[in-house]
């Protein structure tokens, strides 16, 4: 069973690498980002 993850960061290079890192994790999915708390 894999743990979902939302991801909130601003900077969108981060966000996008971060996403990437988390994925390649076993038993973690980021399931959606966004750029701040209110888009979350």
């Amino acid at each position: 069973m894999k743990i979902s993850l939302l991801l909130v960061e601003d900077t969108r290079l981060l966000r996008e690498g971060i996403a990437a890192r988390l994925n390649e994790q076993p038993g973690l999915r980021v399931v959606a980002v966004a750029s701040d708390h209110e888009a979350a």
